[in-house]
């Protein structure tokens, strides 16, 4: 349950993030800005002629095309959000997991908070909830960003926030819509924690099936992993052997604000949605079904996160 909090709150970040609020008192003349800007940043004539007969200690041919290509992608990217009014862009973004990492993650500023339910536990037939909150600092585009989580593991039976643990994660992101991540789970725990302090390293990848994300199942999003603690098998985890487990997600946009998903934990199969219901509100809401398969556990669990997302800066 502690990773169902921390995706929610971690899918409104990404989106609080990325929304550019400067937009909303003139969002006409600053897509038209951003455009221009990268348009005449370097025109092509001048482009061409560093690419034919670089000047000594100037840039290679090499990278000089490799400038132009990202200059190309750029421009098509601005063209297919140009025209798309203000009003019609969501403010929160899908999730992609529910109880597994991912390695993109916040920047500077940015803060998400959530909850999250559980039909019931493993084994027993009560339920559980737990809360949590996620503040990015650092530039996960230009050096790393660290998302730094503290996670209520008690919110009723033994006294609100009696138990409870910090995470922490190191990412960032790379071209071609890849980033890299390493995180540690329960790195310091008040009360006690039923996971052990789990250390991981994940890669994820965005493939961009649409140019636009407004156009049905635009994105996929693929995530693999290797980590300890609660990423190995229920098996290796009772009986205190094994020491990494491999975990990793698969999940698609079917529309701008609903994904749906299927995550291997290290343990078992859950498959889920992630839905925003508001264009105006960073909220994120993931339901899931837990262990379907019986690798681990005692049957279907019902699990629900809701996350909402803001900035700082």
């Amino acid at each position: 349950m502690l990773i169902a909090v921390l995706s929610a709150c971690g899918a409104v970040l990404l989106a609080s993030s990325q929304a550019l609020a400067s937009e909303r008192s003139n969002p006409e003349s600053s897509r038209k800005s951003a455009i221009s800007q990268v348009r005449h940043a370097a025109p092509a004539s001048q482009r061409d002629t560093v690419a034919q007969n670089p000047a000594p200690g100037s840039i290679s041919p090499a990278s000089a095309q490799q400038i132009e290509q990202q200059i190309q992608q750029l421009e098509q990217r601005l063209d297919a959000v140009g025209d798309v009014p203000l009003q019609q862009i969501y403010l929160g973004a899908p999730g992609t997991s529910s109880n597994t990492p991912t390695a993109f993650g916040g920047s500077w500023g940015s803060v998400g908070v959530g909850i999250g339910f559980q039909g019931r536990t493993r084994y027993t037939d009560d339920p559980d909830g737990t809360a949590g909150a996620v503040i990015s600092f650092g530039n996960p585009q230009e050096s790393v960003g660290l998302d730094v989580g503290v996670t209520i593991l008690e919110l009723y039976r033994q006294g609100f926030g009696s138990r409870g643990s910090f995470n922490f994660k190191l990412h960032r992101n790379l071209p071609e819509d890849v980033a890299v991540a390493v995180g540690l789970e329960n790195a310091l725990v008040w009360g006690y924690s039923d996971a052990d302090t789990s250390v991981y390293g994940v890669a994820s990848k965005r493939f961009r099936l649409r140019e636009s994300s407004r156009e049905p199942f635009s994105r996929l999003d693929v995530s693999l992993g290797l980590g300890t603690g609660r990423f190995r098998s229920e098996q290796e985890v009772q009986d205190g052997t094994g020491s990494v487990g491999v975990f990793g997600n698969v999940a698609v946009n079917v529309a701008e604000p609903v994904s749906v998903f299927a995550e291997w934990t290290g343990q078992d199969l859950n498959m889920g949605a992630s839905i925003v219901p508001f264009r105006d509100v960073p909220l994120v809401i993931t339901p899931a079904l837990n262990d379907i398969t019986g690798n681990a556990g005692d049957g279907v669990r019902f699990t629900l996160g809701v996350g909402y997302g803001f900035s700082f800066r």
